[in-house]
This record gives structure tokens, sequence and C-alpha cells, in this order.
């Protein structure tokens, strides 16, 4: 009896990570850097991103102080390209523990924290998702009508694909990844 094996190999690349930043969750042991954030921020891909995840090899994961969207890739381009238009949104959730301890307004269901790539403050290593480089602020809060989040939440990431900076670019002009990697930063009471 002959046994017929076939290989298959699948392998993901860092589409974007983005690097949630907070003093009052930080903790240092031994010169590394460990953050509690993500136990009271929530941060979810909203349905119609579930969707674009399922029907172009993309994932998501978050940890420690990161959140990660990677890509299915064949070399340096993503296995399936993405639309002209695609737009990633993930949704914040944020617990009266973030809202107590963060120099920031409460928002949820009237106007919602908007970060983006399309705000370009900074540049080289720090790449904010916000409006002002010093960190969330004011600036950044929309109008929930202006913004639709699918649900009631905290605030929205949304990062865009094309026609972005060339800093904040998540592909090079011949489509090949560049893994765009940002920050978002928060202020301690």
């Amino acid at each position: 009896m002959a046994v017929i094996v076939d290989t298959i190999k699948t392998s993901f690349r860092n589409l974007f990570s983005i690097q949630l930043d907070h003093v009052g969750y930080e903790t240092t042991l031994t010169a590394v850097v460990t953050s509690s954030i993500l136990k009271d921020l929530f941060v979810e891909p909203d349905p119609q991103t579930k969707n674009l995840f399922k029907n172009y090899g993309l994932g998501f994961s978050s940890g420690n102080k990161s959140v990660i969207c990677y890509v299915r890739n064949t070399g340096s381009k993503p296995f399936l390209p993405l639309p002209d238009s695609t737009v990633i949104r993930l949704l914040v959730h944020a617990s009266s523990g973030f809202i107590n301890r963060t120099e920031i307004k409460a928002a949820g269901s009237k106007q919602v924290y908007q970060f983006t790539n399309l705000d370009r403050s900074g540049g080289g290593t720090n790449k904010y998702l916000t409006k002002n480089s010093n960190g969330t602020s004011d600036n950044d809060l929309l109008g929930v009508e202006v913004l639709n989040p699918s649900e009631n939440c905290f605030g929205v990431i949304d990062v865009f694909t094309k026609d972005v900076g060339n800093d904040y670019r998540l592909f090079d002009g011949s489509g090949n990844l560049l893994g765009g990697n940002y920050k978002i930063e928060f202020a301690a009471k």
C-alpha cells in the first residue's frame, strides 16, 4: 500500500501592529517592560472587518500592549490582494478602570475616539494614530454619527490600506508588504 503525503505550507506576515502605551499599566522587570493595559481595553474587529479577515486570509491577535494584524502571504505580497478601498476597523472597548486611570474624556454614546493612519502625526519609529504626537486628546473625538461604529464603543481604530503618507503605508507601490508599526499613547491621571 502506497501512502501519498502532501505538505501544505502556509505563512503569515505582519500587516500592521499597534502599540498601546500607558505608563499607568506598565511594569519593568529586569529591563523588560510589560503592560496590563489589555485587561482594561478590549480590541476586536468589527463585523465587516471579520468578513474581510475570513475572505482574504487575515488574522488578528493581541497581548501585552500590542494589537497585531497579520496576513497570509506569498513572499512579500498578500496571498490574496486586498481591495483598493480596504479599511480595517477595530472597535475599542474601555472598562471604567481604564477611564479612571487615563487623562481622557469618557466616550461611547455621543462621541467616539478615532485612531487612524490617515492622521500621520509623528514619524520614523513613532508613527502615532492620533491627531497629536503628544497622544490621545479631545482632537481625536468625533461624533458617533460621523464614525458610525457597528456598536457602542470607546473608540475605533481605522487602518486604511491605500492613499496614506509614505511612513504610514502598509504596501509599497508594487504591492509588497511594508508592515506598519503604529502607536497610540494615553496619558495617565
